[in-house]
């Protein structure tokens, strides 16, 4: 944790400051998030940054940015656990337990905010997601500043299944009507939502999930030297959270029947737990598949995506795998995909559903990749990719220059950032 509160230079920032909101124990691995929160401070605001934390994920570097960072504030994200006291009785993450450390912790936090707002006024507050968006709301009504809301994920009513999601997603179309303005990947992912939730189309900026800076195609074998791997070996690097939703029992059982010289590489983004790495492991072919679970921060996560030779990004957009509810936060993927664009961004050429909207138009537009529509047809994909591999390689930077890069999508948005912070 950074306390730059300790610094005075904090205090004399031109722009004020800015607080997000991110309900999420896997913020470290967000990257582009904090790219945003670079051009943030670049441009004259300092930024803070309140979120879940797991002790076994990364936090990123933030050296030489103003940043301050605290995590499993107990005040707030009261929906889904926090860190609470030991001593405290009932189960952590129990709903009730968390309403309760909330309430006692809610006055003492928005004494804080309260303090820190007189010392360098924020400008506004950014919520992502529902969560983040309820929590930003509040506090920003308490100092009477204006909130943004910036959807990573997207929730419809008819896709509910509890009176307690329907109560929620009631509050963030309220909520998100009285925003600023919204932050969202892609037209696409914009239209489903303006319908659902019945907003200003004027009020919504474009910014895809994706990194900033060019892209690059900077190959190593640092992966294979250190774990014995052939160079000649091709690898296919498929990272992410592993579930049915991305596809991790049919894409590892369709590596099994590669041929040697294809090798897939799995990166876990989350830390897994022993049972569920035995899961994997019951269906995995040693020698075909690779398996880290262990988060990566950004260097390393890099090197990584650099040593494999191509990336897959699958998605099952029916709930619980079985096709019986159809998904539209997945159906409609534009560009929220972090690790499709992570891959573009180091120039590896990708593998993709051909029916998720998004991905299958990016990679069809500038001939960067392969669609598939099952995972028995990525070895298919991997051959072609191989067979004329620079030229796959040239149009991956390409796509991912004119169509993903941030600083092009944001930097725009700052604008609306500096029209907040002007003097009334």
């Amino acid at each position: 944790m950074k306390d730059l509160y300790q610094k005075e230079h904090f205090f004399s920032h031109p722009k004020g400051k800015i607080a997000i909101f991110y309900p999420s124990y896997w913020v470290g691995t967000v990257h582009f998030l904090w790219d945003a929160a670079r051009l943030l401070n670049e441009n004259g605001y300092c930024v803070e940054f309140y979120f879940k934390h797991n002790p076994t994920d990364p936090i990123p570097d933030i050296a030489g940015m103003e940043i301050y960072i605290e995590d499993n504030q107990p005040a707030i994200f009261r929906g889904r656990g926090t860190k609470l006291p030991r001593w405290w009785l009932i189960k952590r993450g129990n709903n009730i337990y968390a309403s309760v450390m909330s309430s006692i912790h809610n006055p003492f936090f928005r004494k804080k905010l309260l303090n820190r707002h007189r010392r360098l006024p924020y400008t506004c507050f950014i919520g992502i997601d529902q969560e983040g968006l309820n929590e930003a709301r509040k506090y920003a009504d308490y100092l009477n500043i204006p909130y943004i809301y910036w959807s990573f994920e997207l929730a419809f009513l008819d896709e509910v299944k509890t009176k307690k999601e329907y109560e929620i997603k009631l509050i963030e179309i309220k909520d998100s009507r009285n925003a600023a303005f919204i932050i969202i990947q892609d037209e696409w992912r914009a239209n489903a939502l303006v319908v659902e939730n019945g907003l200003n189309p004027s009020k919504v900026h474009l910014v895809p999930n994706a990194p900033r800076g060019k892209a690059r195609r900077s190959k190593n074998y640092a992966l294979q030297k250190k774990l014995g791997i052939s160079l000649n070996k091709k690898i296919v690097l498929y990272a992410g959270h592993l579930g049915w939703w991305s596809m991790t029992r049919e894409v590892i059982t369709a590596a099994s029947s590669w041929p040697e010289e294809y090798m897939l590489l799995i990166q876990s983004r989350s830390r897994l737990n022993s049972k569920e790495f035995e899961e994997i492991k019951s269906y995995s072919n040693p020698n075909k598949v690779l398996i880290s679970t262990n988060p990566l921060n950004l260097v390393n996560y890099r090197e990584l995506v650099d040593s494999a030779d191509m990336g897959l990004a699958l998605y099952n957009p029916c709930s619980g795998g079985q096709g019986k509810v159809l998904l539209k936060n997945l159906k409609i993927l534009g560009y929220s995909s972090g690790k499709l664009a992570d891959y573009l961004w180091c120039g590896l050429p990708v593998i993709v559903n051909k029916d998720i909207i998004g991905p299958a138009e990016l990679i069809n537009s500038f001939d960067c990749g392969v669609c598939v529509s099952t995972p028995q047809q990525i070895k298919e994909a991997i051959e072609n990719i191989i067979k004329d591999y620079d030229r796959y390689v040239i149009n991956t930077i390409n796509c991912f220059n004119e169509k993903l890069e941030l600083e092009k999508y944001f930097v725009p948005v700052i604008d609306s950032f500096n029209k907040l912070a002007a003097p009334k």
